[in-house]
């Protein structure tokens, strides 16, 4: 184990005591980066991804951040969803349903799930694609944020640990 005694902050990100909020999301981030590290090796979409969600927990957005992340740390962990297409089946669909069972997204004939609405599935393919420089661009309703907020529909699915989602 090796131990650290000296270290310079180089970049101070937007996390105190005053803003527990953004402190809960910050751990909610690191800790699927936690279960996905090998240690030892080097993961620099990783570092980049959480850097790039440590940075921007001052915005308003933070939902809208932490379902960036979520699927961004899916794709790059090798479980890329396919938002467009039926896992059963392989049609395309416009709506469908969450289906842990089928690991993936299915239409009405292959299956149920989580209900997915067309906004749902064009905001999941746009995040899945979106540069970080695009993110903030995509504007969710207040409705729909709070589905996703609840129903949490990108959480722990590689991970083996559950946490609250904020």
């Amino acid at each position: 184990m090796d131990t650290v005694s000296q270290a310079m902050v180089r970049e101070a990100y937007p996390i105190s005591r005053e803003n527990p909020t953004a402190y809960l999301y910050a751990s909610y981030f690191l800790e699927p980066i936690d279960a996905s590290l090998p240690e030892r090796e080097p993961q620099p979409a990783l570092f980049d991804l959480l850097h790039f969600a440590l940075r921007h927990l001052d915005r308003e957005e933070k939902g809208l951040l932490a379902r960036y992340f979520e699927v961004q740390l899916l794709k790059i962990n090798g479980y890329q969803p396919d938002f467009q297409h039926c896992v059963g089946c392989g049609r395309a669909i416009k709506s469908g349903f969450l289906s842990p069972v089928q690991e993936g997204i299915t239409c009405e004939d292959c299956g149920g799930g989580l209900a997915l609405s067309p906004k749902t599935l064009y905001a999941l393919q746009f995040l899945l694609n979106a540069g970080e420089e695009q993110l903030f661009r995509l504007k969710v309703d207040a409705t729909q944020m709070r589905k996703w907020k609840s129903r949490r529909p990108l959480a722990p699915i590689p991970f083996g640990k559950k946490s609250e989602i904020p």
